[in-house]
């Protein structure tokens, strides 16, 4: 599947140390990649548990401002597979009502 578009993965409790360490998450993903990804940069669940988006990359135009540092992956991934079924006419209607803001908060 065709990557839409890219997440920069911190560590909170790293970042909170004074320490900045991530990694760039490409969606649609797998749990996986997901599971390597927190174990590079330190997400155990004991020690470090939370994560937090420092920037989101990506094709589809207008999206970015309707995504916030705290997203959850799993939605993430789920909006990514579900945008990845829609045909190129489809996209562009959904970036262009992205864009307009009208039915987006």
């Amino acid at each position: 599947m065709a990557t839409l578009f890219e997440a920069y993965v911190t560590n909170a409790g790293k970042y909170s140390e004074g320490q900045f360490v991530g990694e760039t998450l490409k969606f649609p993903t797998t749990a996986q990649e997901v599971e390597a990804l927190l174990k590079r940069i330190g997400v155990d669940g004991v020690r470090y548990q939370e994560i937090f988006i420092t920037s989101f990359d990506g094709d589809v135009l207008g999206l970015y401002d309707h995504l916030s540092e705290y997203e959850n992956l799993d939605e993430l991934n789920h909006l990514a597979c579900l945008l990845s079924e829609l045909t190129s006419s489809e996209l562009e209607t959904l970036e262009a009502v992205l864009d307009s803001g009208d039915h987006c908060s």
